[in-house]
């Protein structure tokens, strides 16, 4: 990760002091779009894509044509910064995380 990148997740920590916000619409609009614009172009990317539709892994792995480590990082960097919600799943293809854009 940038220096940038880092100094974003520092600010999205110190955001969760304020909460525990569930939503992340109950952030301002200059915040979100201020750690949006502080992602990575990967990040972005897989951010915008994921939309409201849930997403794994493979999935990740096909759209962009990432090796399953990678993808599976930049996806859990979204959760981290609050970006993203997921589950887990577990199911005859063993445990994985569904993710889905926060509203």
């Amino acid at each position: 990760m940038t220096d940038r990148n880092q100094w974003a997740k520092r600010f999205a920590a110190a955001l969760a002091d304020f909460k525990n916000i569930k939503d992340f619409s109950a952030l301002r609009d200059d915040v979100k779009e201020w750690l949006l614009e502080s992602l990575e172009p990967a990040q972005l990317d897989a951010y915008e894509w994921v939309g409201v539709t849930i997403v794994t892994t493979n999935d990740v792995i096909e759209r962009f044509g990432l090796r399953p480590n990678h993808a599976s990082t930049l996806l859990k960097s979204l959760y981290d910064l609050g970006l993203l919600d997921r589950r887990k799943v577990v199911d005859e293809n063993g445990r994985h995380f569904e993710y889905w854009r926060k509203s």
